[in-house]
């Protein structure tokens, strides 16, 4: 083989090596952003699932309210009259 080929040869694959060194970073680096999106969106989903549930629970206590008003009444006054 001419010597002038080999030369070219190497450089390409020297080329051709840094190219995929570049790639290699960029594709973790896109998974890196990835798992943090991944990460960041499950969080914000909890948030709002918990936020979501202290509403229910708060619904359900706010109707119980006027139940829980009327027996402290009621209690109230059986032990007035005694």
């Amino acid at each position: 083989m001419d010597m002038s080929v080999f030369l070219k040869l190497q450089q390409r694959v020297r080329t051709l090596e840094k190219e995929k060194k570049q790639l290699q970073d960029l594709m973790e680096k896109n998974e890196d952003n990835n798992r943090n999106i991944a990460s960041t969106t499950a969080d914000a989903l909890q948030v709002t699932n918990n936020q979501v549930n202290n509403n229910n629970n708060n619904k359900n206590y706010a109707s119980m309210l006027p139940h829980a008003h009327a027996c402290s009444i009621i209690r109230f006054n059986i032990f007035c009259k005694f």
